[in-house]
């Protein structure tokens, strides 16, 4: 997002929260969890654990905010900082 001109950075990240069918249904995919999380992220890209944690509450996902984050850093996603902040990687 931090490449994406001002005049479009609102349409696209429209455009990315929008909930495809699978996530309609109840079934949503970790990769549409962080895509979702990447949109919460502050400008800096940074999100903190209670963030994860209420939008998971939100979305009644029943999977713990560490395991989430911890796979999104094994996949190359988000690098862990201290206290319990991630930073999505462009």
């Amino acid at each position: 997002m931090a490449n994406t001109p001002d005049a479009l950075r609102g349409e696209l990240q429209s455009r990315l929260s929008k909930t495809s069918p699978a996530e309609a249904s109840g079934d949503i995919s970790p990769r549409s969890l962080l895509r979702e999380l990447r949109s919460l992220a502050d400008a800096d890209d940074t999100i903190d654990f209670s963030t994860v944690q209420k939008h998971l509450e939100k979305k009644d996902v029943h999977m713990p905010t560490d395991g989430l984050m911890e796979q999104a850093e094994v996949e190359g996603v988000v690098l862990r900082l201290p206290n319990g902040r991630w930073m999505f990687f462009e």
